[in-house]
Parts: structure tokens; sequence; C-alpha cells
């Protein structure tokens, strides 16, 4: 009797099968970790940006307040939907002022020329105020853009100024540029500001940014530069932020001066100046009317929504005739996202703000004792001064996860259980056929 010599092709393709199988599987687990990490998909999300070079104001002797703006302004917003739109402008004094034509087109009373509402008798009003003469009173110097619009990008180019500003379904950004802007007690060299609000594969991110340089504020105060920044981030599930305000190049009296978070210091920063210089610099603020503040950074961030304004150098001036105030950095960026459920999203107001940063002065946490806009946290420092670049205020990291299922990892699968189960079947066809050839015997006719 001999026993049968099993073939080895059948079991070498059998094992090739479930090496295949494992091969598969590894590869579904890592397009799945991948894919989890890599790519969010939210239900519903808001993404809110600001940022200007400066915003002052100016307050009368009795505290009434006689104007105020931004130079530049930029903003972006982007929604679920997709909706946005973004602003960037070389002067921004609010919706309200910026939009008033329009305003007056929506609060204009009903009337009619038979029957004046709210017109002295003998009146011939013009009523209802025609559409294009109420949007020739919106503020002319801006580019707009709006989420659908085709081209999706506005420009606004004159000498010294560059405006832009595109919305896309997944990108709305704003950047404004104007050299060398004039007040009147102070002049400023190239000041900026940029806004974008964006949706990634890892989430959604706000970013506005500025920068102002050669500031001069009467000869007493001078700048090389002052930066701002402020990112929030969010996957639908946490959210981050970052701040920073640097301050370089600063005199003040024709003397070094810094800044940092406890206020305005005279000297280098590590090196206090003596005695003669303080006394200069505190002499100049003096009789300058100046004083000058720093407002802390804030971090507000709750689960999937962060809202995260940067520090400002704030900078006031007192005369007989009121007080003039500068705030310089206060970028604000704001996120909120949910993944799959539209009704997780809050913190934001339903007109649309960001949190009073509209008006391009920060968020509405703090206030300089009624003497100026809200500044977006509690300013410290006194009329003291301070040369080299300080960052106001610490940043945070931010951070990223998803949960996302995408068809790669299911595809794998499929692919590693059908070769799994094909080598099984083959290994075990071989093992029985072998175990039917074992108890086969050949008869040799021996009897």
């Amino acid at each position: 009797m001999t026993l049968a010599r099993p073939p080895r092709r059948r079991r070498l393709i059998g094992v090739a099968l479930i090496l295949t199988s494992f091969v598969s599987a590894g590869l579904g687990v890592a397009t799945f970790q991948a894919s989890a990490a890599g790519a969010v998909e939210f239900g519903s999300f808001d993404f809110r940006a600001n940022a200007h070079g400066f915003s002052f104001f100016n307050d009368d002797a009795s505290g009434a307040r006689q104007g105020e703006g931004t130079v530049p302004h930029t903003e972006a917003v982007l929604q679920s939907g997709p909706v946005g739109s973004g602003l960037a402008t070389i002067f921004w004094p609010g919706p309200l002022g910026a939009n008033a034509g329009t305003l007056l087109l929506v609060l204009q009373p009903g009337c009619s020329a038979t029957s004046p509402a709210g017109l002295p008798a003998g009146s011939t009003p013009v009523c209802p105020l025609p559409d294009a003469a109420g949007s020739a009173l919106n503020y002319p110097v801006k580019a707009s853009s709006r989420v659908g619009e085709n081209p999706p990008t506005n420009t606004y180019n004159a000498p010294g100024t560059q405006l832009t500003s595109t919305a896309e379904a997944q990108k709305v950004t704003a950047d404004a540029v104007v050299a060398q802007p004039v007040s009147a007690t102070g002049s400023f060299g190239t000041t900026q500001s940029h806004s974008t609000a964006e949706q990634t594969s890892s989430g959604g991110s706000s970013l506005a940014t500025s920068k102002v340089q050669d500031v001069n504020l009467g000869g007493v105060i001078k700048i090389d530069q002052v930066t701002s920044m402020a990112k929030a981030t969010t996957d639908g599930s946490k959210a981050g932020g970052e701040t920073a305000t640097t301050v370089s190049g600063m005199t003040v009296g024709g003397q070094p001066a810094y800044v940092d978070e406890s206020g305005m210091h005279i000297g280098t920063q590590g090196q206090p100046a003596n005695a003669v210089a303080n006394q200069i610099a505190q002499q100049a603020l003096g009789q300058g009317g100046f004083s000058v503040y720093v407002s802390t950074p804030t971090k507000e961030i709750n689960g999937a929504s962060a809202s995260v304004t940067a520090g400002s150098l704030i900078i006031l001036q007192k005369s007989d005739s009121g007080v003039t105030g500068f705030i310089l950095g206060g970028s604000h960026a704001q996120v909120s996202a949910a993944i799959g459920d539209a009704s997780a999203l809050a913190g934001l107001d339903d007109t649309g703000s960001l949190g009073g940063a509209d008006s391009g002065l920060g968020s509405s946490s703090g206030s300089l004792d009624g003497t100026g806009p809200s500044l977006g946290g509690t300013p410290s420092g006194s009329g003291k001064s301070g040369g080299g670049p300080v960052a106001l205020g610490n940043a945070q990291n931010t951070s990223s996860n998803g949960v996302p299922v995408k068809p790669a990892p299911v595809i794998f699968g499929l692919i590693a259980a059908f070769a799994l189960a094909a080598g099984m079947r083959r290994l075990s066809d071989q093992v029985l056929a072998e175990q039917v050839t074992a108890t086969t015997c050949s008869l040799d006719g021996d009897g």
C-alpha cells in the first residue's frame, strides 16, 4: 500500500490568501485611523474673525462720544450652508454707520404724497426713498463679497490703499493695507489687517492678524511696530485658541520703553531705566496728557466652541477739550461647530455680531472707566512707559480630532474577509484530501 503525495501548489495558494487577508485587514485599520484623524464632517458650524490696525475714539469734555472708528478693518464669516461674507475697508464706522443708507430704506415709514407720515403739513415727501438713493449713502470705500457671488473676489484699489475680499464655499478671506493714515494727534506708517474663516479636512479655523508700523503720537510716544494675532480652531469635539500681541521699538520722550502684561515701563526689558531717563519720560507723558494701558488677552473655550481676543495697547490723551484714545491690537477669532447636530451651536448671538467685535474694538467684556469703547479685557498699567519686542499674553496650543467613517476601511475589510475564507477553505480541503488518501489502499492482487 502506498500513500499519495499531497499537491503543494494548492496549499501554497491557501497560505497566500490568508496572508493577503492579514495585509488587507491591516490596511483597513490604518485607513480607518487616518480617516478618523484627518477628516471632519460638520453638521453645523460658524467661524468668524475680525481685525483692525488701530481703533480710535474721541469724547468731549462732558464725556459724550464725538467719533470713533477703525483703520483699516477686515472681517470674515463662514457658516454652514455654506453661507458667508468678507469685508475689507480703509475706515469702518461700524455696521450701522457704514450701512446707513440701507438702514434708512428698511426703517423709512410708510407714507404717500397725500398722507405723509410724521412730516409737517404742506411738506412734499420723497416716499419711499429710491433704492439707488439709499444705497448711495452706504460707506463706499470697501471691498465686500458673499459666498455664491461670481466672481468670488472683489477689490478696491486706490493710491496707498489695497482692499481685497474673497468668499468661497470653504474659505472666506479679507485683506486691507493702508499707507500712512494720519490722525489729528498722530501719524501711522503702513497699517494692515487680515481675516480668514475656513473649513478644512481636519476641522475649521478663524484667524485674525494686524500690523501697525511707525506710530508717532504727538512726538512723545513712538513705536516701530505693533502686531496682533488671534486664532481659534475646532474639530467639532474640541476647540482651541491662541493669541499674541507684540510691541517693538517703543520710546517715550526719546527714552527706550517696553510693554508687558503689567503695563508700560521705561528702559529695556530686564534693565530698568535710571532716574534721569525715567524723569524725562514721565515729564513728556505728563506734558502731552498721555496715559498708557494694556488689556489682557481673553480666551473662552467650551467644548467645540472657542472665542479668543488678543491683548491691546491702549493710549489715551487727555486735554481740556476731552479725551482721545487709540487701541492697537485686539484681533478677534471665534469658532463653533457640531458633528451632525445643528442644534449644538452655542455662544453666537442671532444678529451675526462678533460679541461686540463688529465695532472693531474687541469683545464686550471690559471697558476703560467709561472713557472709551469696549476693550476686550481689563486694562492694567498707568502712565508708565517702556524697547524690544514683547508679547502680551501666553499662547494656547490648538488640537484636532475627528471620527468620520470612509469607504476605504470597509473595502479593505471585505477583501480581508473573502481572502481569509478562500484561504481557509483551500487548506481545509487539502487536509481532507490527505486524510482520504491516507486511508485508501492500493490493491496488488496479493489477496
